[in-house]
C-alpha cells in the first residue's frame, strides 16, 4: 500500500513510520481476533511463505557469489543473512548450515578469512548434528581452503614437494 507523505519535508520517513504502524495493526488484530490454536495457525500459515522466501535468498545468494565480483559477493553475504534468520526462525537446521556454508565461501572468496572460520565452524558443527556427511566434507574441505592459503608460498611449496 503506498501512502501519501505527510506534512514533512522528507515525507519517506513519515509515509514508513506510517506504513509499519498499519502493518502492526494488522498483524495485532489478526492475532487478537483468532484463538489461541487460531493464532498458532495464523503464524504457521506464514511458515510457507518464510520458506519459500529463504529458498529464493539461499538461491540469489549462490547466483551470485558465482558472479565472481566483489560487489556481487557482498550482496551475496546479504541474501545469506537474510536466509539465515529465516531458517533459525523455521528451525531448519540443515537449511540453516547451508546459509553459514554460502557466507563461509562467499568470505573466504572475498579474502575474509577469520570471518569465513567462523561461519565454516558453526556450518560443521550443525552438519555433524545432523550426521550430514556430505555437507560436512563440504565444509572442511573450504576450511582447508582456507588453512592452505593462509600459508605462506614457501611453507605450502614445502609441503608440497615433501609429497
Amino acid at each position: 500500500m503506498l501512502l501519501p507523505p505527510y506534512l514533512s519535508s522528507s515525507g519517506v520517513i513519515i509515509q514508513a513510520v506510517v506504513g509499519v504502524a498499519l502493518l502492526l495493526t494488522q498483524l495485532n488484530v489478526g492475532v487478537q481476533g483468532a484463538s489461541m490454536a487460531g493464532s498458532s495457525a495464523f503464524i504457521q500459515q506464514d511458515a510457507p511463505a518464510q520458506r519459500t522466501e529463504a529458498e529464493r535468498l539461499l538461491a540469489e545468494g549462490d547466483k551470485l557469489r558465482a558472479t565472481g565480483t566483489a560487489e556481487a559477493r557482498r550482496a551475496a553475504i546479504e541474501k545469506y543473512k537474510a536466509s539465515l534468520l529465516l531458517w533459525q526462525s523455521l528451525g531448519e537446521r540443515g537449511k540453516e548450515a547451508a546459509a553459514r556454508h554460502g557466507l563461509c565461501s562467499t568470505h573466504n572468496a572475498l579474502g575474509e578469512r577469520q570471518i569465513a572460520l567462523g561461519y565454516c565452524e558453526q556450518a560443521v558443527a550443525i552438519r555433524r548434528e545432523l550426521n550430514d556427511q556430505r555437507g560436512e566434507a563440504e565444509t572442511l574441505n573450504v576450511i582447508g581452503n582456507i588453512h592452505w592459503l593462509c600459508m605462506g608460498h614457501s611453507r605450502r611449496w614445502t609441503i608440497f614437494s615433501a609429497r
